[in-house]
């Protein structure tokens, strides 16, 4: 029964992933022939990626049955959820800070529940400016059965919480009227920016979750945190410096398995700069740039270990028969 739960949550998930790509290609086309090509190559490494993901789903044969406690693991969605987006919009604290907040204090305090606090924290970070509470509810009741689905799916792979949340705002996008926001294309001279701040985030958070032993949430927490302190000074506040930040720190919440993995963090930064670059649909659901993390680890991860595999194999002489 919970092979079948995965393979219906992976399916979904590339589904809603091969949405958004179609969505960044053709918002390539619209900006050059060279950033076409970029994304039809994203495209063909992401169909590769989805296609070894799906085998190793199919063919992997332990998978523990549902237990009591996934009732706590919705509540603590649900609380991440509410509380990020109550002192959002009702204190005007920006969802950045919150949500860095939530990811340290949980991850000191609630371990056990931290990714799910964490997941709530960014469906909070959503705007759902139509639908309110009652969206926001909506949705961490839908990612926690996603959630469900996808638990022992991507384990280890940095953008998994904000794929969850973003499938579901994409649902109450679709039933419940919340409207579709797009932001404003950026110049050539953004994306060396992006390029930077990418990288750095996406490669601290990658350094303090594995090399420093704070784990994937608390590492998260304090990136975003550090990246946020110049919302508090009002010549820096209306720089795109946090978004970058938020989602680029997802790629490093990824686990560190093999030593290649810093090298593949690194093409997954530039990846998910060019994917921020060129992006601009999807702009108010929260978990829209955590789809962008997953996006770019799984295209860079899965085709390399598939490739490098290929080439180590050891030799094996001819056998001759005489």
């Amino acid at each position: 029964m919970r092979k079948h739960l995965a393979i219906i949550g992976a399916i979904i998930t590339f589904l809603v992933s091969a949405i958004k790509l179609m969505f960044l290609t053709r918002e390539a086309y619209l900006l050059s022939i060279g950033f076409l090509v970029l994304f039809s190559i994203i495209d063909f490494l992401f169909i590769i990626a989805a296609v070894i993901v799906f085998i190793r789903i199919i063919k992997k044969a332990e998978f523990s049955e549902l237990d009591e406690e996934e009732i706590f693991s919705f509540i603590a969605i649900l609380t991440g959820a509410l509380v990020v987006y109550f002192f959002g919009t009702e204190i005007n604290i920006d969802k950045n800070i919150t949500v860095g907040l939530v990811a340290i204090i949980t991850g000191l305090l609630v371990k056990k529940y931290t990714a799910e606090a964490v997941l709530g924290a960014i469906i909070g970070a959503g705007l759902c400016q139509y639908t309110g509470y009652f969206g926001i509810i909506f949705i961490s009741v839908f990612a926690g059965i996603f959630n469900t689905l996808l638990k022992e799916v991507f384990v280890g792979i940095g953008g998994k919480s904000g794929t969850i949340a973003f499938v579901g705002g994409i649902i109450v996008l679709m039933f419940f009227g919340e409207v579709l926001g797009n932001g404003l294309p950026k110049d050539n001279m953004q994306l060396l920016f992006i390029l930077l701040v990418s990288f750095i985030a996406a490669l601290l958070t990658f350094i303090l979750n594995n090399d420093f032993n704070l784990g994937p949430t608390i590492a998260y927490g304090i990136v975003i945190l550090l990246g946020s302190v110049y919302l508090l000074i009002p010549a820096t506040k209306s720089l795109e410096f946090s978004s970058i930040i938020y989602g680029s720190a997802l790629l490093g919440m990824s686990n560190k398995n093999q030593k290649d993995d810093y090298f593949i963090m690194i093409i997954a930064s530039i990846i998910f700069s060019f994917c921020i670059f060129v992006g601009t649909s999807f702009i108010n659901i929260g978990g829209r740039v955590g789809l962008l993390a997953l996006i770019s680890v799984l295209t860079v991860k899965e085709p390399y270990y598939l490739i490098k595999k290929q080439f180590t194999r050891p030799y094996k002489e001819p056998v001759q028969i005489v």
